[in-house]
């Protein structure tokens, strides 16, 4: 499922990070990562804001949607 799919409040577990490597690398200094839980904070029109570990991020529906992420794990 891709993580624009998601709604505010849904909590996920980054599966995988389809973008340009120059984007995949600051995202990574940022902590999203696969394994990493994010969790939706807000959505306004096509932008949304995530929760990553102590960070929140403002990113595009294009970027969200080359971001695949799976259920949280238990």
């Amino acid at each position: 499922m891709a993580l624009s799919e998601l709604n505010i409040g849904d909590v996920k577990i980054v599966d995988k990070v389809g973008a340009d490597v120059k984007t995949q690398r600051f995202l990574q200094n940022v902590g999203l990562m696969p394994g990493v839980g994010v969790r939706v904070v807000a959505k306004v029109g096509k932008n949304m804001i995530i929760s990553v570990k102590n960070t929140r991020l403002a990113m595009d529906k294009t970027l969200a949607e080359a971001i695949t992420v799976t259920e949280e794990e238990e």
